[in-house]
């Protein structure tokens, strides 16, 4: 495809003039995809988000049909890649949840790790198929007989063959235009100079070999990621960006060693923490240097934007987890088992809080002295510099650290 209109993800940030013509990653540290995307404003920029070699699209959710409002500006300016699969078992129950019972990963049952089994038995059902509409009638039918006949064996309900295949080959009719090879696109752009973002679109810790195992999702969310997920190869990224929030949060089940009940209580009366897909409270914990300090290692981060640094604006005290003491030895880095994970205690040094609002702060030379040591603190734990920091939701809201 060419003349793409590159537009910004909702969220994000500006490219700013002095990181033009490089190739970025901006990868999410929490312990909480392939489609090329841009901005129209800023013509010599791309903005891709990326989770892996593989994403999954549940195609009628996406397209949300072709009666919704904003079906036409959902496909626009979009490009698919036609090696991307999806997922069919969304709306179905977890049959891995119903055998593990209580020790179920607290999966969102949106048919992720599903979609992604499939691929690893090469049985699943790709963007590519939709091209063909003949062929992907037969894919779509033969895939959904196997999976109806999981199911029976599980003692699970069937899919309806007939309606799946109505909604989805609706769906395949909106999107086949948008579905190319999009790796000479990515290449074309980065041979023309243009700027290039990557976006991970999940924490570092639910990477399915680096994260939580097995709390974790089914795809490689840290900074290699960009690589495998676009076909951009590694020695065309000059900068790897960690974002992370200046406490900790987790979604679902999972080790979380800094978790406290108090700083969860506080942060969700302030309206904060709840689950953007799923509308779940967070689990809230105090800044954790161990999880922090790993992920700059295994994702090679140049430096860390930390948000949400106002969250703890009222706080007289705030605690920083520099070390986990696991049956009396101090670790630096994470244990390697949830067994583990689990007797982990967290040690903890305090510094002072601000204890005033700093959400109208515009500038370095604004921020309180006390909030800029913390900052330099967590720097000097996580092993990168902290460049920018957030005190609020809007663009003007990233302040430049100095």
């Amino acid at each position: 495809m060419s003349n793409i209109n590159p537009f910004i993800l909702t969220g994000m940030m500006p490219l700013s003039a002095s990181s033009m013509n490089r190739v970025s990653y901006m990868c999410p540290v929490t312990i909480s995809n392939d489609v090329v995307q841009g901005q129209t404003d800023i013509q010599d920029s791309l903005t891709v988000d990326s989770g892996g070699n593989l994403y999954i699209i549940n195609a009628p959710v996406y397209v949300g049909g072709p009666n919704q409002p904003d079906h036409g500006h959902r496909t626009a300016h979009l490009v698919i890649r036609n090696g991307g699969a999806m997922t069919l078992l969304g709306n179905l129950p977890d049959h891995m949840t119903v055998f593990l019972g209580d020790k179920a990963n607290g999966t969102t049952k949106r048919g992720i790790g599903p979609t992604y089994a499939d691929k690893a038995r090469r049985i699943g059902v790709r963007m590519a198929d939709m091209r063909d509409p003949a062929i992907f009638d037969e894919v779509l039918r033969r895939r959904i007989k196997m999976a109806n006949a999981e199911m029976e064996r599980m003692g699970l309900p069937a899919m309806d063959e007939e309606k799946m295949v109505a909604e989805v080959s609706a769906a395949a009719d909106v999107l086949r235009p948008h579905i190319t090879n999009t790796i000479p696109v990515m290449h074309e752009a980065v041979a023309s100079g243009k700027s290039i973002l990557f976006e991970g679109a999940q924490g570092a810790y639910l990477d399915v070999d680096f994260g939580t195992y097995p709390f974790v999702t089914s795809s490689n969310t840290s900074s290699a990621g960009a690589c495998t997920g676009t076909g951009v190869p590694p020695h065309k990224i000059d900068r790897i960006i960690g974002v992370c929030k200046a406490y900790t949060t987790r979604v679902g089940a999972g080790p979380f060693v800094t978790e406290d009940e108090d700083i969860s209580n506080h942060l969700h009366s302030m309206g904060r923490e709840f689950g953007a897909t799923t509308g779940r409270p967070r689990r809230c914990g105090w800044a954790d240097g161990v999880l922090l300090r790993f992920s700059a290692m295994f994702n090679g981060f140049d430096e860390m934007a930390m948000t949400n640094l106002d969250g703890y604006d009222k706080c007289p005290e705030i605690k920083i987890c520099t070390g986990y003491d696991l049956d009396g030895e101090i670790l630096a880095y994470p244990p390697a088992t949830v067994d583990e994970w689990e007797r982990c205690k967290p040690v903890y040094e305090t510094v002072p809080g601000w204890m005033q609002d700093i959400s109208s702060c515009r500038s370095w030379e604004e921020i309180p002295e006390q909030a800029k040591k913390f900052v330099k603190r967590m720097s000097e734990l996580i092993g990168c510099p902290v460049t920018t920091v957030g005190v609020g939701p809007d663009r003007e809201q990233t302040i430049a650290v100095q």
